[in-house]
């Protein structure tokens, strides 16, 4: 064999040696891979703990994504519910209603008459303090004056 390995030709001993070898070797190959029934059924055993193990962590990792899946579905609704009450929080203070009350209550002012007087207001009238008042134009009418 040491031959072998260094590369120098083989003899024919060396072959026919080894050729028994290989088959006595074969011949009793079964009697080599028989195993005691103690062990075969120790690896039997593993072999379930080892399936069932396995089993216990899929089951385990499938519960723990379930747990989060429904944090996350009631945080979902939360923010849902949220974004619903502000939708309804906004349409309430853009009514109408609650606007003019503000218009009338806070800011003093109050609803359009019949009777409109327009003022007509100089731009070089604003800017020089005391020249000409303001002209009044029109009186009772609904639509605005035109210039």
């Amino acid at each position: 064999m040491a031959v072998q390995s260094m590369g120098l030709p083989r003899n024919r001993r060396d072959d026919s040696l080894s050729a028994t070898r290989v088959r006595t070797r074969r011949q009793h190959l079964p009697r080599y891979l028989e195993l005691h029934p103690a062990v075969r059924y120790l690896l039997a055993v593993a072999l379930v703990c080892a399936i069932s193990l396995l089993y216990l962590m899929q089951t385990s990792q499938v519960a723990s994504q379930s747990y989060r899946l429904r944090a996350f579905e009631a945080q979902r609704n939360a923010v849902v519910r949220d974004n619903n009450r502000l939708q309804l929080q906004i349409a309430e203070l853009k009514s109408r209603t609650r606007i003019q009350q503000i218009a009338r209550n806070k800011l003093g002012m109050v609803p359009l008459g019949k009777n409109v007087i327009y003022v007509l207001v100089d731009d070089r009238a604003t800017n020089t303090s005391a020249e000409a008042p303001p002209q009044m134009v029109g009186a009772s009418s609904d639509a605005p004056a035109q210039p």
